[in-house]
């Protein structure tokens, strides 16, 4: 009789030897593993052997959890296992998963048909008869589903329903050390990258207020010794005036980042005449871009009426043009037009100049950041002008937005604006060639 039971108990212990040992196989794969995509790999390759399946896939939850992505997939066998997507729908196992947050025992064809339909259908190109899917539940929700297809009919006893929710757990785990781990690696490249920004930034800013500081003191030098005729002396205090001038308008913007930063920029929000306003910044910017042989092309609205600052307007308008016109080399144009877009009104200022680098144009609007953070590029300025644009915009409810073909391509801004329910006292219709002799050039 003792002969017997141990006999009969040689099998179980080996059984449970083998189970473990894959076990641990499993938790060491997945210990190995940094990235989401590498671990799914390891629960499909691993938990398939450990668990005796034909096949096995990952799908986590996204779109707020209308939707499943596949990490790693073998049942439908997309392109390199991954991005199949499908919706999280009634007739999908996974669907039942997550929403009871219950694993789901499927042990032959015809009950997955009967319950699953739509998973069944899946299933039959493949040639599965049985599967089993795990919710993977963090912090008691759900973040997806780890499953395993078997080509024969399945028994799901205590001890084998056991052994699979051990492999969910393992699964559970190592994905929540994966999604730590890869938002610490892209919280240290934000880091990074912003460290790195700071110190163009400050490099930039050093450059920019020192040489008209430079200039300023070298001429009062000048002037200090005595030395001079009238007329450079005339010239000189041209230059000390236009050189702090100059400095001032930095300086400015130093303090309007920091007044937004800290919100603390103040706004008077009325209704105003745009073609008003836009002719205050066009007449700014025409001796400028004359200057430089850049055409002006504008008709401005008559009596059109928004909701905004005016004077923050302006500033908007007359950073955008004066960006415009500096990147636009002579013989180019810059372009002003208005149109009504449902209740709003948009102003595009547009320019044949620099374009910007598709992959920089995300970066745009943000503090910190320009296309060249070279002390020797071709132009100055600090970068700031559009980070403070997109922010005093949003602050009047109204919104800006760029569009480029890329490099030497020119570039497109557009502020969209909300409009009075009044329309404006008529004015004059306006359109004016830029002073001086630049050249005039056909519109396209």
């Amino acid at each position: 009789m003792w002969k017997k039971r141990c006999a009969s108990a040689k099998p179980s212990t080996r059984s449970l030897a083998a189970r473990t040992s894959r076990l641990y196989s499993l938790s060491a794969g997945l210990s190995g593993a940094a990235t989401a995509h590498d671990l799914a790999h390891v629960m499909v390759g691993r938990g398939k052997v450990v668990v005796g399946a034909a096949a096995g896939s990952v799908s986590i939850l996204t779109d707020g959890g209308d939707a499943f992505e596949a990490l790693y997939a073998e049942e439908h066998r997309p392109p390199d296992g991954r991005g199949h997507r499908f919706p999280a729908e009634i007739g999908h196992c996974a669907t039942a998963a997550v929403r009871s947050q219950q694993p789901i025992f499927i042990g032959s064809f015809t009950e997955w048909q009967e319950r699953y339909p739509l998973s069944a259908s899946i299933a039959a190109d493949g040639g599965y008869e049985s599967t089993a899917t795990l919710p993977l539940l963090a912090e008691g929700r759900a973040i997806g589903v780890v499953s395993f297809y078997f080509t024969a009919p399945v028994n799901f006893d205590d001890d084998f329903k056991a052994l699979l929710a051990s492999v969910a757990q393992h699964c559970t785990q190592a994905l929540e050390r994966a999604h730590l781990y890869e938002a610490a690696d892209r919280a240290r490249s934000d880091a990074e990258a912003a460290n790195r920004s700071k110190d163009d930034f400050l490099s930039t800013i050093s450059h920019e207020l020192r040489t008209p500081l430079n200039a300023i003191l070298g001429w009062a030098a000048m002037l200090r010794g005595g030395a001079m005729d009238k007329t450079k002396t005339q010239r000189a205090l041209e230059a000390i005036f236009n050189n702090a001038t100059r400095q001032g308008r930095l300086i400015e913007e130093l303090l309007d980042v920091s007044r937004i930063v800290a919100g603390r920029a103040a706004l008077d929000i009325q209704e105003l005449d745009l073609g008003e306003n836009l002719r205050g910044a066009v007449e700014a910017m025409m001796p400028i871009a004359a200057g430089k042989g850049v055409e002006l092309r504008f008709e401005l609205p008559v009596g059109v009426c928004v909701v905004g600052d005016p004077r923050r307007l302006e500033q908007v308008f007359l950073n955008l043009l004066s960006n415009a016109v500096k990147f636009t080399p002579p013989g180019g144009h810059v372009a002003i037009d208005t149109a009504r877009a449902s209740g709003s009104i948009e102003v595009r200022v547009s320019d044949t100049g620099a374009g910007i680098d598709p992959a920089f144009l995300p970066h745009v609007f943000e503090r910190f950041r320009q296309g060249d953070t070279t002390t020797t590029r071709s132009v100055g300025g600090l970068g700031l002008g559009l980070f403070i644009a997109r922010h005093l915009i949003e602050a009047q409810e109204g919104t800006i937005r760029v569009e480029s073909g890329g490099l030497e391509r020119g570039a497109t801004f557009t502020v969209r604006l909300k409009a009075s329910i009044r329309r404006c006292p008529p004015r004059r219709r306006i359109c004016r060639r830029p002073p001086g002799n630049a050249p005039r050039r056909r519109r396209s």
